[in-house]
């Protein structure tokens, strides 16, 4: 039954349970007994008005009899005994209402400490939790900070290994190239020093060559000269002692048919094999060859031009000076014998001048050649062989 403060209940029934059953009005059912206090008799409160009559209390009897007296002290006593008994229920049922409330204070300070508790407890679970999802959250960041700090490191330093990588390989190849390009400027200057030591030996060669051609054909045309010379003198000699026998012969003769001597007893002279003046003429006949050891360019117009090397025959000396007459090819002229050298065309040529490298050198200009050191060499070794 639902109750509010200030509600009169009539009990009807009373249990130890703590649960009594009454009536509000025309509502009827159980409540519990902590949640009211027993009135003491004669204090009831008035029926409200509007009751019924049969509510109201009966009309006063009339003046009783002395048994009426002694029923009525012996009821006063009853009543009294009823009061106490009353009393004694009042106060027993305030101990028991005064244990109820402790109890139900108790429970209520119990219950309010368990929900203290359960609120503390709750405080401190949201709290801890929230520390916890704080310090969750901390080590998160935290873990994300050192994985982002990690992952810049890794980044910066994969940066850093790939720009040293790139370096390293940018330099690598400029090495390679500048290697490459040196090895191609050595290999072009080898193949050009090659080149011109070829075109300088065969530029050697041919002027050898043609030094030797004009040479021999100097020579050839030289002994052919020569030869005509013998020829033609050992002729006008032939024909000379030819007409000097003749006119020998024609003497005799005459002055055998002077003196009267029969021509079988007339002597007759034979002719010699080689005649002796063109086996005198042959004899004085010599070929001077000289070669020129240096240029020199005609001053004048009865002198004679000349390259280093050429091969002059001389036709003449003059005494006294340094002065000689001589022909190159089909030209003649005078000379200076200090620019030539004896020259003998049956001799072997002379051998070009060989060195021994004692120092590195390289190659400053195109006309000249690189070489390396060959080795220490005792001092004196280092000659022209």
């Amino acid at each position: 039954m639902r109750l509010r403060a200030g509600d009169t209940v009539t009990v009807l029934k009373m249990t130890e349970t703590g649960w009594w059953s009454g009536t509000i009005g025309d509502r009827k059912g159980w409540f519990p007994s902590d949640f009211v206090d027993l009135l003491p008799a004669g204090n009831a409160l008035s029926p409200p008005k509007g009751a019924s009559p049969q509510q109201r209390p009966p009309p006063e009897p009339a003046r009783p009899t002395a048994a009426e007296v002694e029923a009525a002290k012996e009821a006063e006593r009853q009543a009294a005994a009823e009061k106490a008994a009353l009393e004694a229920a009042e106060r027993a049922m305030r101990e028991l209402t005064e244990r109820s409330r402790a109890a139900a204070a108790e429970k209520e300070r119990r219950e309010e400490a368990a929900r203290l508790e359960r609120e503390r407890l709750e405080k401190e679970q949201q709290e801890a939790a929230r520390i916890e999802q704080e310090r969750l959250e901390k080590e998160r960041q935290e873990a994300a900070r050192v994985e982002q700090e990690r992952l810049e490191k890794e980044r910066q330093e994969a940066a850093r290994i790939e720009r040293e990588r790139l370096e390293k390989e940018q330099q690598e190849a400029a090495r390679i190239e500048r290697e490459r390009l040196e090895k191609e400027e050595q290999e072009a200057a080898r193949l050009e020093r090659e080149r011109h030591e070829k075109e300088q030996q065969e530029a050697a060669r041919i002027e050898q060559e043609r030094i030797e051609n004009e040479r021999q054909e100097a020579v050839r045309v030289e002994q052919e000269r020569i030869e005509k010379e013998r020829q033609e003198a050992a002729r006008v000699e032939q024909e000379r002692i030819t007409k000097e026998r003749e006119a020998a012969e024609i003497a005799a003769t005459s002055k055998a048919e002077e003196e009267g001597i029969p021509e079988l007893l007339r002597p007759v002279s034979e002719p010699s094999s080689v005649p002796p003046a063109a086996s005198a003429a042959s004899d004085a006949i010599r070929v001077e060859l000289v070669r020129a050891v240096y240029p020199y360019t005609a001053q004048e117009p009865n002198e004679l031009s000349f390259k280093s090397g050429d091969i002059i025959t001389i036709v003449q000396r003059f005494e006294g000076t340094e002065w000689v007459a001589g022909r190159l090819g089909d030209q003649t002229g005078v000379l200076p014998v200090n620019f030539t050298e004896p020259y003998d065309p049956s001799a072997p040529p002379p051998a070009l001048p060989k060195v021994v490298a004692t120092f590195d050198y390289n190659a400053q200009e195109e006309n000249e050649i690189s070489f390396k050191k060959v080795g220490e060499l005792p001092l004196g070794q280092i000659s022209v062989c």
